[in-house]
């Protein structure tokens, strides 16, 4: 009986071990490490912090139909000789149980110029980190739907980590336009 108890305790205890290893972020990248590879290694990176005004959240909120929680957002501005190469944005969306970190680089025109998982921390849907999936949202701008089955092909078994980074990438474009795009006016 003893030993029953005792082969039942380490089960539970390995299960619980597993599933925090499992719960644990994986982290792929850094913000800096990702804006050297959006901007290549020639450039400098700066970071820009913006603060939102509740005119500007009303805006967001308006445009996204969703809460806007973030009172700044922080871009690094990536520079080289021939003036500003692009905008990335550290932003996170929420998986099916876990927030999603990541790096959405956008053109000085408005273009998504890439998009890279920084961490994930789902013990399922990882594959949305894949250059295959995340390859489709280069060159969108906040004109086209960004929307799963749509214009963006969904990973099986990744439906709700998919869906996250789409809403990520529509937030970057349109915090984006709403700081950067109308200073170019």
């Amino acid at each position: 009986m003893r030993a029953r108890l005792r082969h039942r305790f380490i089960l539970a205890l390995s299960l619980v071990v597993g599933w925090a290893e499992a719960a644990r972020a994986k982290v792929y990248l850094t913000p800096a490490e990702a804006a050297r590879l959006a901007f290549g290694p020639e450039a400098t990176v700066a970071e820009e912090q913006q603060v939102v005004t509740p005119a500007m959240r009303a805006t967001l909120e308006r445009r996204l139909g969703r809460p806007v929680p973030e009172d700044a957002f922080t871009f690094s501005v990536g520079r080289s000789a021939h003036g500003v190469d692009g905008y990335g944005l550290v932003l996170q969306e929420m998986g099916k149980h876990e927030p999603i970190t990541l790096f959405v680089a956008v053109t000085p025109d408005g273009q998504v110029k890439d998009v890279m998982v920084l961490e994930y921390r789902e013990s399922r849907g990882g594959e949305v980190r894949y250059h295959g999936f995340l390859k489709q949202y280069v060159g969108k701008t906040s004109r086209d739907p960004l929307e799963l089955d749509e214009d963006i092909t969904p990973i099986t078994g990744a439906t709700i980590s998919a869906r996250a980074l789409s809403e990520g990438v529509k937030k970057a474009l349109a915090v984006w336009e709403l700081f950067y795009q109308s200073a170019k006016r």
